[in-house]
């Protein structure tokens, strides 16, 4: 699975990457984003043009009766999304790219929990493939959302978890904000240029900000 981000990006990566890239709302980094955090997703609006928003970290489903069931949908199994009812119609129609600097995965070891962070070779931005929904609050507010998509877990990820977040490859991220594309095969990273190293088991708490 991927239950945290890091968000220590630069802007200017994210227009580099993306082009026609448009830039909405406040810009919030975050070294430890957990479910219902809020981070910054790019969707493409109604003209096709991909735009930037704040959204929570765990998707809601339009017809969820409140957000608590964010915290339980902030991963999507890229093989079976397509027909479990809190995602279909997200897969059908609304695709996202979540950008980041990394991500954390756990391993037991000497009697507790392990975390490691994930970031590229590089230091680079990475995008994943996600899928977003907006949701309306009892307030009469739209919430937007979204969930990350796994695959089965890819090197070096799998020696520290059987799943992985789905990674766009360099120059073609922008063709996931296609909803019509559904063979996602091409568009993924293999995990060649990751790597990965300990971070501080205070980041076993969603509250520690400061790594």
């Amino acid at each position: 699975m991927c239950g945290r981000l890091r968000l220590t990006y630069k802007i200017s990566e994210l227009i580099e990457a993306m082009k026609d890239l448009k830039i909405a709302g406040d810009i919030r980094m975050d070294p430890n984003c957990a479910p219902t955090d809020s981070a910054l997703i790019i969707a493409a609006d109604p003209n096709g043009i991909p735009k930037s928003r704040q959204a929570v970290f765990g998707l809601i489903p339009n017809d969820a009766q409140d957000r608590d069931i964010s915290a339980r949908l902030c991963n999507a199994r890229i093989e079976t999304a397509h027909q479990k009812p809190s995602f279909a119609a997200a897969y059908a129609k609304r695709h996202c790219i979540i950008p980041c600097s990394g991500f954390y995965e756990w391993r037991a070891e000497n009697g507790r929990k392990q975390p490691y962070l994930f970031s590229r070779q590089d230091q680079g931005t990475m995008f994943l493939a996600g899928l977003w929904e907006r949701w309306i609050d009892p307030r009469e507010q739209a919430v937007y959302s979204f969930t990350i998509l796994t695959q089965p877990a890819i090197p070096p990820i799998a020696d520290y978890h059987h799943r992985s977040p789905l990674i766009l490859k360099d120059g073609r991220q922008s063709e996931w904000l296609d909803r019509r594309v559904r063979n996602i095969q091409d568009l993924r990273e293999t995990g060649e240029a990751l790597t990965v190293a300990p971070a501080p088991i205070e980041m076993n708490r969603p509250t520690f900000k400061n790594f």
